[in-house]
């Protein structure tokens, strides 16, 4: 039963749970430290500053303006010494940039010793990575555009120098204006002869625009071309364009790929062709049906995640008693039991609460929880509350705790003690001073 992960918090909060609440970014953290403090779990706090807990760093928010929230005056001070004696060290990149991060804060909050720690901490490693330059040149503008920009120039790991400094120029420009960085590199004798010149003049949106018309170039081809494609075609997971093909194919060119797919055994192009029908179900067919019910079960795993996911897009019986017998087995890493987002039934809450539990690995977890969001955005029903709340308190990641807030919201059915921690959630901490 879910019972045992939807249980609303109590403040205080134990140590085991302040834990949780720093790895996950949960809100009621704030309200435990506007209430009781947090010098008692001091230690927790501090690896969590030190250590990026943060499950996918690449799409989530940064951490440390949530951070910073949580700690006292003192504790500031404490963590920027700290930061003054780890960053430089440092050698995990996730680390790093959330070190370099809280240094930014506090040195804009007056620490000197976080403003030495970027000083410090600045680097650019073997593959080229910079180190810090970014919260320099944000915390000091020109003064720090000329000091990283000085430094490059005499570093020995220095691969592409003209690469480098545009970065910093870059950086600077975001905030001071373009062309501003001009008469920095004039200032300095020894920058002025290294001015990296303008970047080439890019067109506001014409990336996004050149990627639009490359998607409708490739979704006005017939059905025999995009056959042609997907059998030329060396990348494993995607192929630009298929999607786009897809949505857009008439039912005509859609049966064409579907008889394909009926007889297709090489299990790359195979993974393709199911691609197509993620975006739009198959036509009705006992066939098609069954095919995609024999591909669920084929031996590459690659082949049985698109199957699943094409099976998500049809409602049958069938299909909806796989999904029951996956999620009973306890089997939904290949995306098994997403065919519920097409299967769904009234009572199904109750089936879902009796089996549905938390993975010990963060990314099979988190597998099953981006099931569960899809699941949920096509089934929002006010009774499918409990397993909202379970992608609520067990996800992983910041972002699908987000999605399902806005469920609940949207339904009305958030919890009191949901809103009450949300605004205060390290989704919410966006901005940077």
């Amino acid at each position: 039963m879910l019972s045992r992960y939807i249980r609303p918090y109590s403040l205080p909060l134990s140590s085991s749970d302040v834990k949780r609440s720093l790895r996950l970014g949960l809100g009621r953290l704030r309200l435990h430290s506007l209430n009781h403090g947090l010098e008692e779990h001091r230690e927790l706090l501090f690896h969590a500053c030190l250590k990026n807990l943060v499950y996918d760093t690449q799409c989530e928010v940064e951490r440390a303006p949530w951070l910073v929230q949580l700690l006292t005056s003192e504790q500031e001070v404490e963590l920027a010494h700290m930061l003054l004696q780890t960053l430089p060290k440092t050698r995990n990149p996730r680390d790093r940039s959330q070190q370099c991060g809280l240094c930014l804060h506090l040195a804009r909050r007056g620490h000197s010793d976080a403003r030495e720690a970027l000083y410090r901490g600045f680097r650019i490693t073997r593959d080229g990575e910079t180190v810090a330059a970014d919260e320099i040149i944000d915390l000091d503008g020109a003064d720090g555009l000329r000091w990283v920009s000085q430094k490059a120039l005499h570093c020995p790991t220095l691969g592409d120098r003209k690469t480098t400094l545009q970065s910093f120029v870059s950086q600077y420009e975001s905030r001071a204006g373009s062309g501003a960085a001009r008469s920095v590199f004039a200032s300095c004798s020894e920058l002025d002869p290294h001015w990296p010149g303008e970047r080439p003049a890019t067109i506001p949106g014409e990336g996004e625009r050149a990627w639009k018309r490359a998607n409708k170039e490739f979704a006005a081809l017939s059905a025999g071309e995009v056959l042609a494609k997907i059998h030329s075609s060396t990348s494993r997971y995607y192929i630009q364009g298929l999607k786009a093909w897809a949505k857009a194919a008439t039912r005509a060119k859609q049966r064409e790929i579907a008889e394909a797919l009926m007889v297709e055994g090489d299990p790359h192009r195979l993974g393709h062709l199911l691609t197509v029908f993620e975006q739009k179900p198959l036509s009705r067919s006992a066939r098609h049906d069954s095919r995609l019910l024999e591909l669920a079960d084929h031996q590459e795993q690659w082949v049985r995640f698109r199957a699943n996911r094409a099976l998500a897009e049809v409602r049958h019986p069938a299909v909806r008693d796989r999904a029951i017998s996956q999620l009973q087995a306890k089997n939904w890493f290949q995306s098994e039991i997403l065919s519920f987002k097409s299967n769904l039934l009234p009572g199904d809450s109750r089936l879902l609460e009796r089996h549905l539990k938390v993975t010990s690995d963060n990314y099979e977890h988190h597998r099953l929880i981006c099931n569960l969001v899809d699941i949920l955005r096509s089934n929002p029903w006010p009774e499918m509350l409990t397993v909202m709340l379970f992608v609520y308190e067990t996800s992983p990641c910041t972002n699908c705790r987000y999605e399902v807030y806005q469920l609940m919201s949207d339904q009305g059915i958030t919890p009191p003690w949901v809103a009450a921690e949300w605004p205060h959630d390290a989704n919410q901490h966006w901005d940077t001073p």
